[in-house]
């Protein structure tokens, strides 16, 4: 049995509360541990399948999907075939507070294939892999814009 921990997450910026990556995840790869945190994490499917486990509920997710982690749920990914990639986007608790979202409270859909939502995640692709003249400014707004479309 696996153990779940608490992620902490440090922003470098504290002017920019997002952290962004892209992920590998290969079939032989140590297992992706079961973790929680405040935050809001989001996943978008780029490359292979993903199955990911949620508060114990597990779905698949394909290219082109997101994937959501509710604040404070316990989580995990890992790839169904021999590996996955995904765009990682975990978005402070405390940014969203501040606007008024309160993503603490609500329950978000752990797969989501919404032309909208895949559109505004691509655009904070975009923005993150150009980097040009505020750009996490954009960034910002356009993570706004992706949690109250999937409110």
């Amino acid at each position: 049995m696996l153990l779940s921990t608490y992620e902490t997450h440090v922003h470098p910026d504290p002017n920019f509360p997002i952290i962004f990556h892209l992920d590998t995840c290969k079939h032989k790869s140590p297992l992706f541990i079961p973790h929680w945190h405040e935050s809001l994490e989001l996943l978008y499917v780029v490359k292979g399948e993903c199955q990911t486990s949620s508060n114990g509920a597990i779905r698949s997710a394909k290219p082109g999907e997101v994937v959501i982690f509710s604040s404070n749920c316990i989580h995990a990914a890992r790839p169904v075939g021999e590996k996955s990639s995904y765009y990682c986007l975990i978005i402070d608790k405390n940014f969203c507070d501040s606007f008024g979202v309160p993503i603490g409270e609500k329950q978000f859909a752990q797969v989501v294939d919404d032309s909208r939502i895949r559109s505004c995640y691509q655009a904070i692709v975009q923005e993150m892999e150009e980097q040009g003249p505020y750009y996490k400014e954009e960034v910002k707004a356009l993570s706004l814009q992706l949690v109250i479309g999937c409110c």
